[in-house]
């Protein structure tokens, strides 16, 4: 099999997409990645740090085509190469450089002047516009899109709103330092070139092989290694705990969560000098026996905020959990003696209906949890725009599903097939309800549609099981969801049902 590897600007790659010489193949499935995961690609972009080869496909091929998420549509007799791998990336990218989606991505050059992380952000395309609705206004606020920084003529159009010649120079040397990947032909991309010939078969088996493996290396399995000559076996004190705290087991919370948890306790209970945050490099960077004495006081406090929130918020599995960074915060609580339920359900429903943790997620915990331990933390934030949120597709906005799965699940929801709580249920499946009917949910169902069942119960709606409208579990499930066909009425529902 022959195949070549080759070299790339980003620029290069999306301009073959742009003038549809590059496609997807139709079996590849839609855009998945979540507004965050984008920031984060272009996070590691800007740093030129390496994101992986793509693999790509010579064509003409004999299997349809399309084109990406928002991109140019794909004429019949062109003769595009196809993405195998990386479609994602790619997608991301042509979003963010072209500022074609729903979402705006920039940089917060106020931020990225602090020497903090995270300053790359995104925001609804709607909600953005009325922020900033010209390139001036965006440079006044130190706010640029990706596509304004991409460009040298498109930076010094927007750079010139800026009066402070001082200013200037920091904003330049900004870019060009910190902010160096997100440039026009700068960042190279490695791929992988398949002829256009290959065996069927072989292509089948490649792309398989591509959806199935993957394994990601997280600063757990580094402080494992590094620990592992002090005779501390963090892999095997792991192992045990998912043996002992059957909470643990049950919500199945990445290891790495409790070395988070346990950076934030070495900042609070020992010195914030000695814990920068939860980032891997600053958990990485946490003096080892810190680490050592800290874990099993960690290890306890996070089983009691899960049991905190399964009480408390319907968290009964982990396709539950709205943001992991939300159950430190419950351990924040805890950590500090709070004993006001109604003050932690405060925080926690403002947290959910803002998506207050869908980006910058690592520098708002930390933010949060030194906030809740000294009693400053604002807990009755509310999102003006949530009406319309909840209008919009349900999978958009995944974590508000989950949150607003689990306060169902604390109001008594019950299974539609049965008369059982679904707090005993092993997973969690979303549904929509329209017409009096269950169904599955759609990309364009939103959030006021949501209805939740077993997975067993999910499973055998799936095979064709008919749901006897006059069973009294039925009945009992709508009414204990308050189920509705009306969008605005269900809306105030679960309104009531966050702020409750």
């Amino acid at each position: 099999m022959e195949f070549q590897n080759s070299q790339y600007t980003i620029d290069k790659i999306l301009n073959r997409v742009r003038t549809s010489k590059l496609a997807l193949p139709d079996f590849q499935r839609d855009f998945v990645w979540s507004p965050g995961r984008v920031a984060e690609l272009l996070d590691s972009i800007s740093r030129q740090w390496p994101i992986g080869a793509l693999l790509l496909l010579e064509g003409p091929q004999q299997f349809a085509s399309r084109s990406i998420n928002c991109g140019p549509f794909i004429e019949k007799n062109s003769e595009p190469s196809f993405i195998l791998d990386g479609q994602q990336r790619i997608t991301a990218l042509y979003h963010a450089v072209y500022d074609v989606s729903d979402y705006c991505y920039y940089v917060d050059f106020k931020i990225l002047n602090q020497e903090k992380e995270e300053y790359i952000r995104w925001e609804r395309r709607d909600k953005f516009t009325k922020l900033y609705p010209s390139t001036k206004e965006r440079a006044l606020a130190q706010i640029a899109l990706i596509s304004d920084l991409w460009e040298l003529q498109d930076f010094y159009s927007w750079i010139s709103y800026v009066e402070d010649e001082n200013e200037k120079i920091k904003l330049v040397q900004a870019r060009d330092t910190r902010l160096s990947g997100l440039q026009s032909k700068v960042y190279k991309v490695m791929a992988i070139e398949l002829e256009q010939g290959i065996d069927l078969e072989a292509l089948s088996r490649i792309f398989e092989t591509l959806n199935r493996t993957g394994v990601r290396l997280n600063a757990f399995d580094l402080m494992v290694a590094s620990l592992y000559p002090s005779g501390f076996h963090l892999r095997d004190e792991w192992e045990n705990a998912l043996s002992y705290y059957e909470i643990i087991r049950k919500i199945s919370p990445d290891a790495l969560e409790i070395l988070k948890l346990t950076s934030l306790v070495v900042r609070e209970t020992v010195g914030r000098k000695y814990s920068k945050g939860v980032r891997q490099g600053d958990i990485l960077s946490i003096d080892r026996s810190l680490i050592i004495n800290n874990w099993p006081t960690s290890l306890e406090l996070y089983a009691k905020a899960l049991e905190y929130c399964r009480n408390n918020f319907g968290i009964t599995t982990g396709n539950l959990v709205p943001y992991w960074s939300m159950i430190l915060g419950v351990a924040a609580w805890l950590l500090k003696g709070e004993e006001d339920d109604r003050l932690i359900s405060q925080w926690w429903t403002s947290r959910l209906s803002t998506l207050y943790f869908s980006q910058a997620a690592n520098t708002r915990i930390v933010s949060d949890f030194e906030e809740i331990c000294n009693g400053t933390i604002r807990t009755n934030i509310q999102d003006e725009n949530l009406r319309e949120i909840l209008l919009e597709p349900a999978k958009r906005h995944s974590s508000l599903m989950k949150g607003i799965a689990g306060l169902l699940i604390r109001n008594g929801a019950t299974d539609i097939l049965t008369e059982e709580p679904l707090t005993s249920t092993e997973e969690i499946s979303f549904m929509a309800y329209e017409d009096g009917k269950i169904r599955k949910l759609t990309q364009q169902d939103g959030l006021a549609r949501l209805f939740i069942l077993s997975k067993t119960s999910f499973d055998k709606i799936r095979k064709g099981l008919d749901i006897d409208k006059n069973n009294h579990a039925h009945m009992d499930s709508l009414k204990r969801q308050n189920a509705k066909n009306d969008y605005a009425e269900r809306a105030n529902f679960i309104i009531d049902l966050l702020q409750s």
